[in-house]
């Protein structure tokens, strides 16, 4: 573990903050502990013989003997390091991936009741072991633990276990997804899977009671059937060039192709729906050439285990890129040494094949088959859809049908980014960043109002504070930078949960990190301001705009000064303020709120440029000269513009001038800095929404893009599925609907429409209460509608908004 390492003598002087860090893990560990009864004299088990591999898949076995009656109400408890699968019997249960912080472990409870039978039961756990850090992976010991219990049955990892590894899956070393994500795979199907042996004394780890355990805090992801699918193109290959054997994406991307017809290629005269039982036979002349090539469009964005039904020679080679788009006029399997491509080698007859170790995402498989001696039938080649299985209890309608539509691929956006916790990009990276995670959590809170979910990803963030006060950049994750201002963003997220769903436990359980973060950046305050921490672990990013990425990191013995760093860190003050008061520490909430008008005032003196009528966004060493929006949307939020100045600031953002736009990431700053006026400029800000993601879906988007430029940004490797583009969702029910809390969990709100140039809107917003639903449409004389609320809820309007109808239910 890195915290048994010596400390740097840099870091020592945070010692007190280590601590704080050690006795919050012990008290963690003595309450996870009362869980382990679940797993009675289960032992964590891992072949000694195998060491610490890398990219490695094994299976273990367990036979469970159910008499008469018994079973019925059995159970799976399980923990494991990487990822698990359940088969019982040959019948695939379910599989899982822990987001654990070691030594700390999550565990599952699946039922599994019904898959036994009378008598003698074969149970198979698949484990896939990553052995290496990812950015939504920090490695522990390998192994598993595993114990089904239920009426008149029992059995545990341990002595009793099987075990083999997988003569199937290539272990080992070799191509990355992306340097955020762990092992492409190659499987061989045609090979033997090799003897069972059995788990002896010296492969035995701790006892569950030695170990700290906690369940799972949310649901599993739910894994669905496969979706629709169509070959929308087809063609011959060449020979293949020298990555063929090294590299399935290299040579998925450079490799010859030549398209034709359908016919041309397959046996049936056009291409059906699948999944087909009949299947599509390639037609002999196609397996007589180099290879050929289908590509399978999946209808839409998805997100889930790839999944194939073919009939083949053994032998026969099908590498499966999948993408996002085709704008290569092939799925890009390869992107600045990114590798979305994987390798199955046939066996012979009808084979069916699903990787349920990782998931991917995109629009399009593509299949180059080669190899084929007599004979190709494909009968599915697509995705087992997984996503977290929550409900859309969240509704919006507007008179103008494309803020509809940008409201219902807004909530598609986000659930394909929700799995074990929220996720920047499924197809990428598939890591979670608290910047990110704010706007995801904030649209969630109107799409779906479920807390678990949210609590779950800002708790696993929390884990990640490190001994300089900063928060990993991704969690659960170990890595080499971060970045500071998504610290401050996790903050205004915990400050967000308060509101939105009043949970007070997890505020208390947030609160210590809150203090942490807050306290080491008093210690390093300068002239009242906050300094850029200096060194390559801090990347001063703010937005992917120009100036903003943060490229030059700040050198040991500079001082500069972002107004964007200062400005988060005066909204953090305040949102920490309301979590400190909200568990009863109001004498600290003040401290932070009087210290955040401080900052907010320092701010405004130093940057403020009356000649550009604007804030620069950098000052002190090597600061260049520069002026952006998201400074003046920053510093509009944070309190730091005098009230004289802030229509004019709002006016000047919605119409074109000089300033570095933001970006779709931090849109959601700039949009509610404005709409914080009202009605002034509100009309704007929902036209600029309209346009802006709207241009998405005239451009064929089924989810939204990462970047306006989709993806051909980041050099051909831009996400087309990114959470922070789901914005919109929170926008529309906050202000356009207009139901925005005024009370923690909404046992107070407000209705209150802005302008938006719409005729009529109505909706639904989910509270911890209940559904508030609301329906308006626009008069002369302002809004005339009706709201129904929970009793539990107070109902505000605004002089504007005529209630035709109130109902209070419950």
């Amino acid at each position: 573990m890195s915290s048994e390492r010596p400390l740097p003598a840099s870091l020592l002087r945070h010692r007190g903050l280590l601590d704080f860090i050690r006795t919050l893990l012990i008290a963690k560990t003595m309450t996870q502990n009362k869980h382990v009864s679940s797993f009675g004299d289960a032992r964590w088990i891992w072949p000694s013989s195998l060491g610490r591999p890398v990219n490695h898949t094994l299976e273990f076995r367990q036979t469970v003997v159910c008499g008469p009656g018994a079973g019925a109400d059995a159970r799976l408890f399980i923990a494991a390091d990487t990822v698990y699968a359940i088969w019982i019997n040959g019948e695939f249960i379910d599989s899982g991936r822990c987001p654990d912080v070691p030594p700390e472990r999550t565990f599952d409870a699946i039922p599994v009741g019904a898959a036994l039978k009378r008598g003698r039961n074969e149970v198979v756990v698949g484990l896939y072991v990553q052995g290496v850090g990812s950015f939504q992976h920090l490695p522990g010991d390998p192994g598993l633990i595993f114990a089904i219990r239920g009426r008149g049955v029992a059995a545990f990892s341990g002595l009793g276990t099987s075990w083999r590894t997988s003569a199937n899956y290539r272990a080992g070393e070799m191509p990355r997804i992306s340097s955020q994500l762990g092992f492409s795979f190659e499987y061989d199907a045609s090979r033997d899977p090799g003897p069972w042996r059995k788990i002896g004394a010296k492969d035995l780890g701790p006892y569950a009671a030695a170990m700290s355990l906690a369940p799972r805090p949310i649901a599993r992801t739910a894994i669905g059937e496969p979706v629709d699918v169509r070959i929308v193109a087809q063609g011959l290959l060449g020979p293949a060039g020298d990555d063929y054997q090294a590299s399935p994406s290299r040579a998925m991307q450079h490799d010859p192709m030549a398209a034709r017809t359908f016919d041309k290629i397959f046996v049936a005269p056009a291409a059906p729906e699948l999944p087909s039982e009949d299947g599509l036979a390639v037609k002999a002349g196609a397996l007589a050439e180099d290879g050929f090539y289908m590509v399978v469009d999946l209808g839409r964005e998805e997100a889930g285990f790839a999944t194939f039904d073919f009939e083949a020679d053994a032998g026969t080679v099908v590498d499966i890129g999948h993408g996002e788009h085709l704008n290569d006029l092939r799925v890009r399997a390869f992107v600045g040494n990114r590798n979305f491509a994987s390798r199955y080698i046939c066996r012979e007859g009808r084979q069916t094949f699903t990787h349920i170790y990782r998931r991917m995402a995109g629009r399009y498989l593509q299949l180059n088959v080669r190899n084929a001696k007599t004979r190709f039938t494909l009968h599915y080649a697509g995705l087992l859809p997984a996503l977290y299985p929550v409900v859309e209890s969240g509704a919006f309608a507007a008179s103008d049908r494309v803020l509809d539509a940008i409201h219902s691929t807004a909530v598609r956006t986000l659930r394909l980014c929700m799995h074990e916790h929220y996720e920047d990009c499924p197809w990428r990276e598939q890591a979670m960043y608290a910047n990110d995670s704010r706007n995801q959590a904030l649209a969630g809170y109107y799409a779906f109002g479920e807390g678990a979910f949210p609590a779950a990803a800002l708790t696993l963030l929390g884990k990640g504070l490190k001994p300089d006060g900063w928060l990993e950049m991704c969690m659960p994750a170990s890595i080499a930078i971060t970045i500071p201002s998504f610290t401050f963003a996790w903050i205004l997220a915990v400050g967000d949960h308060w509101m939105h769903r009043g949970d007070r436990a997890f505020a208390k359980r947030a609160l210590p990190i809150v203090r942490a973060v807050i306290e080491a950046r008093e210690r390093e305050l300068l002239d009242g301001l906050l300094p850029c921490p200096p060194g390559q672990r801090y990347w001063q990013f703010y937005d992917w705009a120009p100036g903003l990425e943060g490229h030059e990191r700040i050198q040991p013995g500079e001082v500069r000064y972002d107004a964007p760093l200062n400005l988060f860190f005066a909204m953090a003050l305040r949102a920490g303020a309301t979590v400190a008061a909200a568990c009863g520490s109001r004498g600290e909430a003040a401290r932070w709120n009087a210290l955040a008008d401080s900052v907010a005032r320092l701010v405004h003196r130093k940057y403020w440029v009356p000649v550009a009528k604007a804030y620069h966004t950098y000052a002190g060493d090597r600061a260049p000269e520069h002026i952006c929006e998201l400074t003046q949307a920053l510093a509009l939020l944070s309190g730091a513009v005098p009230a004289a100045l802030r229509d004019m600031l709002r006016q000047r953002l919605v119409e074109p001038t000089s300033w570095v736009e933001t970006t779709l990431s931090q849109s959601l700053y700039k949009y509610e800095s404005v709409l914080g006026g009202g009605d002034a400029h509100s009309r704007a800000v929902v036209e600029a929404v309209a346009a802006e993601w709207g241009a998405m879906l005239r451009k064929g988007a089924t989810s939204f893009w990462e970047t306006r430029l989709g993806g051909e940004d980041f050099d051909g490797g831009g996400s087309q599925c990114h959470g922070w583009s789901a914005t919109p969702a929170y926008l529309f029910g906050a202000y356009v609907l207009g139901v925005r809390p005024l009370e923690p969990g909404f046992a107070a709100f407000r209705v209150e429409p802005l302008d938006s140039g719409q005729e009529s809107a109505s909706g639904t917003v989910p509270t911890p209460h209940g559904p508030i639903a609301v329906a308006w449409r626009r008069t002369a004389r302002g809004y005339e509608g009706t709201v129904t609320h929970p009793a539990a809820c107070r109902c505000e309007t605004t002089a504007n908004f005529k209630r035709i109808a109130t109902k209070a239910i419950g």
